[in-house]
């Protein structure tokens, strides 16, 4: 996943937002969580500009961070339900297809608590590749402006 961070030098007691402009094709689901739960835990607040694209895990982390969520006017952002592709035993594909499917759920979930939608509306539109311009994310609460 591409993120250009845009920081000033910090002092230590700091408290001005980051900045992060995305323009990603997404990327992978755990890069995505990872970054989530880092900022999450960080005492500032991070917002995300996307222009161009925020597709798949970068879709999430767009909706999902603590500070301004913004998009430009012809930003597209995408959600899909996860993919792999699975090999190896039976068993082994298995456990693998119940992961997919435990982490498709944390996304809906993610999804359903940073946006006014609810995680079925998720789970229905995700199925296939599922395209918002920046005012449709507006309506669905994925984005809070457009710029």
């Amino acid at each position: 996943m591409k993120i250009r961070l845009i920081l000033s030098q910090r002092a230590e007691n700091d408290d001005t937002p980051i900045t992060i402009v995305l323009n990603s094709d997404g990327g992978d689901v755990y890069e995505a969580l990872g970054i989530i739960d880092y900022i999450h835990s960080l005492s500032v607040k991070v917002n995300i500009i996307a222009r161009g694209r925020a597709c798949s895990a970068a879709a999430l982390l767009l909706a999902c961070t603590t500070g301004i969520r913004a998009a430009s006017k012809y930003t597209f952002i995408m959600v899909h339900e996860l993919s792999t592709s699975n090999s190896g035993t039976a068993t082994d594909i298995k456990v693998n297809a119940n992961h997919v499917d435990e982490l498709d759920m944390i996304m809906y979930n993610l999804l359903a608590q940073y946006t006014t939608q609810k995680k079925e509306y998720w789970e229905k539109v995700a199925r296939k590749d599922f395209y918002m311009t920046a005012e449709k994310a507006v309506e669905l609460g994925v984005i809070d402006q457009i710029i």
